[in-house]
């Protein structure tokens, strides 16, 4: 029985995409390869590898987007509190930015995630 497996990788270096679709491509057993996506990280995941505060999975884990106070953006309902935020991923900063118009923001892991 043939299998596929999805498998998502943090890294930095451009060398690293390109040796990792190499080794795919040329292990035994592997009747086919390809890349779906290569995203872009947003600010604040960016900012914790730099920082060294970066911690195993959260690249993978969701993001909010924080406002001010206890204020999250929620792409249906505008301001809101947490609960009602959207989620995204590490990769949907270039897209998802608030409409409302105000800056500070800051992306943040989701805090009802991290318990």
């Amino acid at each position: 029985m043939a299998k596929v497996i999805t498998i998502k990788v943090l890294y930095e270096d451009q060398a690293v995409e390109e040796e990792l679709k190499d080794v795919v491509s040329s292990m035994s057993g592997v009747l086919d390869a390809s890349v779906d996506d290569i995203g872009i990280t947003n600010d604040a995941l960016d900012d914790s590898i730099a920082n060294g505060t970066y911690a195993p999975g959260d690249a993978f884990r969701n993001w909010v987007i924080h406002l001010h106070g206890h204020e999250y953006w929620s792409e249906e309902y505008g301001i809101s509190h947490v609960n009602l935020a959207t989620r995204y991923a590490s990769t949907d900063s270039s897209s998802s930015t608030p409409g409302y118009g105000k800056k500070p923001y800051t992306w943040m892991l989701d805090p009802s995630a991290l318990n």
